[in-house]
């Protein structure tokens, strides 16, 4: 977090942190909340570690390429995200509700060269997924 915070300071506004995601459960959760700190601070991060990788998507459209192997999902972060769309996707979804409640948007592909995600409201939680019994 100090690094994050520094990073800030010295206008870096685009971050990758390694190993972040597997081993202890808490050290996990905590970088998941320094994503949230980021976006907070109109700042990107991605967690990446053990075949995954973690990312927080607040309102706009971002574009996730494609990575061989690996599953897309989407989770909600707050309460409640509306106006969710995937597009250029396996299972698309147009002007989408997904609750932090009820997880909808878990094993998805991107099925070309990258797929788009827009959201009008809420935080979503995305995740690449590297299922561990591929190679």
């Amino acid at each position: 977090m100090l690094a994050v915070k520094l990073g800030l300071e010295r206008g870096y506004r685009h971050f990758v942190i390694c190993g972040a995601v597997g081993g202890r459960l808490d050290h996990t959760i905590a970088n998941i909340q320094t994503l949230r700190y980021l976006l907070k601070h109109e700042a990107y991060g991605e967690l990446v570690g053990d075949g995954n990788h973690v990312i927080l998507q607040g309102p706009g459209v971002r574009v996730y390429s494609r990575m061989r192997g690996y599953y897309f999902s989407v989770f909600s972060y707050t309460e409640q995200c509306s106006g969710v769309n995937l597009t250029g996707f396996k299972y698309p979804l147009k002007d989408g509700v997904i609750k932090n409640s009820f997880p909808i948007g878990i094993s998805n592909e991107v099925t070309g060269k990258s797929g788009i995600v827009s959201l009008d409201k809420g935080i979503l939680l995305i995740t690449y997924s590297k299922d561990m019994n591929q190679n």
